[in-house]
């Protein structure tokens, strides 16, 4: 039974290191069986290089870095399969959010948003980027591996806008203008440029660019779809008629009010005042596209006071008052997200109306 010496390991770990074993771990574990080889086989007076020579065959069929190959493979796609296997779950989560998600925005139900929120996210945040790092490793070419991760990161952006819609989120419109455009006049250009040259994609490089250019185009159309001008113009006139009416008779309610300052219709008087001038503020942030969130507290303070005139009106009792609607303002969603800007102004605008007439109406009647 031989023994190795120092010189020798240091010899076997250059010669391992020459025949392309750079992993350490596996080095250490080649070391470790050529050692015990030699060390229970080799006799005492043997030539030690020799012998080295003859032993080392055994390791591999052609040569020795065919190893140091297979140990990277299983390595890389130890990931790989377990990448895969994670983006199919993520795939199947995310097409089941979003349909239900789909399926209950359209019927009005609770657990939409949080529903579209979880499937929007779970595609642009885990599927896609899972999806771009498994081409990346399945892929050789390097130009395609770049357009195609370019054309995943433009999907992630795009998703992630359309979210941001149909949540009613700030920078939603943004989001989906400059992926959109990116994606349909910057991906789809360098996706034919960098294949069609090569003849066994030109087919498939032909179809997939009509049909990214056809949805591109499409998407574009419709991010600025809204209503015709006329109908725009007619809303705003209608809108501003209601309340042009409106602001005359909450002026001839100040002039009976002022004809006799009874205490009687104080109280009726303070909240409608209330009620106008939260109305208008509502209307302002709608306008003016301000923060969601300042709408819903100007939505809140508006059911608050619209309640306490309900109130007023069962006490006063009388047949020419009559309650407001808060059917409306009670949802947790503002207004805006329920009806749309125009409906949100014309139901706004009939709550002013409704209380300015109320309180003429009342005044009317006491005189």
């Amino acid at each position: 039974m031989a023994e190795i010496t120092d010189d020798q390991i240091d010899y076997i770990i250059s010669d391992f290191a020459k025949r392309g074993i750079v992993l350490e771990d596996l080095r250490d574990n080649l070391l470790d069986h050529m050692c015990c080889i030699i060390e229970n086989e080799m006799n005492q007076n043997d030539d030690f290089y020799r012998f080295y020579d003859t032993v080392l065959p055994r390791f591999f069929k052609k040569n020795l870095s065919e190893i140091q190959t297979e140990t990277e493979n299983l390595l890389k796609f130890k990931n790989f399969y377990t990448m895969k296997k994670t983006m199919n779950i993520t795939g199947i989560l995310t097409v089941i959010l979003l349909l239900s998600g789909a399926i209950l925005k359209t019927l009005h139900l609770p657990g939409a948003g949080i529903t579209l929120v979880a499937g929007g996210f779970l595609f642009s945040l885990i599927f896609l980027p899972l999806l771009m790092a498994i081409k990346f490793k399945d892929d050789n070419n390097l130009k395609d591996k770049i357009v195609f991760s370019f054309g995943l990161f433009l999907g992630m952006i795009l998703s992630a806008g359309f979210i941001f819609k149909m949540m009613h989120w700030p920078y939603a419109n943004m989001l989906m203008l400059w992926g959109t455009v990116v994606f349909t006049f910057c991906y789809v250009p360098i996706y034919f440029i960098t294949r069609i040259k090569r003849p066994e994609l030109k087919f498939n490089t032909i179809v997939n660019s009509v049909l990214m250019f056809a949805c591109g185009g499409i998407l574009f159309g419709m991010i600025n779809l809204r209503n015709s001008h006329l109908y725009d113009q007619a809303v705003s006139k209608n809108h501003q008629s209601i309340n042009e009416n409106t602001n005359k008779v909450i002026k001839s309610n100040q002039y009976l009010y002022d004809l006799d300052k009874s205490s009687s219709y104080k109280n009726l008087h303070l909240i409608t005042d209330s009620i106008i001038k939260q109305t208008d503020k509502a209307i302002s942030i709608i306008n003016n596209e301000e923060n969601q969130d300042q709408l819903k507290k100007a939505q809140n303070d508006l059911h608050r006071i619209c309640k306490k005139y309900n109130q007023e009106v069962k006490i006063m009792k009388s047949d020419n008052l009559q309650s407001i609607d808060v059917a409306f303002l009670e949802r947790k969603e503002n207004i805006l997200k329920l009806l749309g800007p125009s409906v949100s102004q014309d139901f706004l605008l009939s709550i002013k109306q409704q209380v300015a007439v109320n309180e003429n109406v009342y005044l009317v009647h006491l005189l």
